[in-house]
């Protein structure tokens, strides 16, 4: 998936998109292992998100006062 997403990198319209996509699955992989404890994973996804929608908001609030 990596090397897919890596060398098809300039087609896709929305990088961010992509790469989020990505690592979600990449997460979610990892969370459907045997003997993998999920209640920090799952823990660790949602600050994920949260982190992520902070960090998002933060950034599209910067490019709207700049306009």
């Amino acid at each position: 998936m990596l090397s897919e997403l890596l060398t098809n990198w300039t087609i896709y319209a929305n990088k961010c998109e992509a790469f989020t996509s990505l690592l979600v699955g990449l997460d979610l992989a990892v969370r459907l292992l045997p003997l993998v404890d999920n209640s920090p994973t799952i823990g660790g996804f949602l600050a994920e998100v949260f982190l992520g929608l902070v960090l998002f908001h933060s950034t599209m609030t910067k490019k709207q006062r700049n306009l």
